[in-house]
């Protein structure tokens, strides 16, 4: 059973036709932090926050579907951009309502995380990793998450936005996507 006091911070801007941007690694959505002011000039564009407390990917397709028919109340269809892992249940989310999709963009994203070793492993360590020290570890390893020519700012940016990831949330993702052969890929969230 899942929290049914799940808060989905649903934010809209703009508007036109509907577009979602689905969260991936810290499952807030505030990553699209540079992507929302352009694309709310054409569309009306939502982020929304996904559940920490989700057992399987069908419980995040579900809040997707409320999300797009909250924000396309009248055609109950949008254009859905997943980033990361959210590219993972955009996709499950478009094979399981096909209707509700009117366009699927996948970015940085996979079906399937191969390796289940190296997954287990990664989850027994962050388990066995006081949480406090991530933000260390996320310092020490951000040059592996952003290009030589990214700006200082935006990983300061970055940073911060993910800072507030809990362990929770963090796991929520190989919980839920173990179901569907969609596991979140460690490597990618932790380093």
């Amino acid at each position: 059973m899942t929290n049914p006091d799940y808060d989905w911070r649903l934010s809209v801007r703009g508007t036109g036709e509907a577009l979602v941007l689905v969260p991936g690694m810290d499952g807030t959505g505030q990553l699209f932090y540079r992507q929302v002011p352009s694309l709310s000039q054409s569309f009306r564009t939502a982020t929304y926050a996904l559940r920490n407390d989700a057992r399987t990917m069908d419980v995040l397709v579900d809040d997707l579907g409320r999300v797009i028919d909250s924000v396309a109340p009248d055609t109950r269809r949008a254009v859905v951009i997943g980033e990361s892992f959210g590219g993972a249940l955009a996709m499950t989310f478009a094979l399981a309502r096909p209707g509700q999709v009117t366009a699927l963009v996948v970015l940085n994203s996979f079906p399937h995380f191969a390796p289940q070793f190296r997954l287990r492993l990664a989850r027994y360590g962050l388990a066995l990793l006081p949480w406090g020290a991530m933000s260390l570890i996320r310092r020490a390893t951000a040059f592996r998450l952003h290009s030589a020519h990214t700006h200082r700012e935006e990983i300061r940016r970055f940073m911060e936005l993910t800072a507030a990831a809990s362990r929770d949330g963090a796991g929520q993702a190989d919980r839920s996507g173990a179901d569907n052969e969609v596991a979140f890929s460690w490597h990618l969230a932790i380093w």
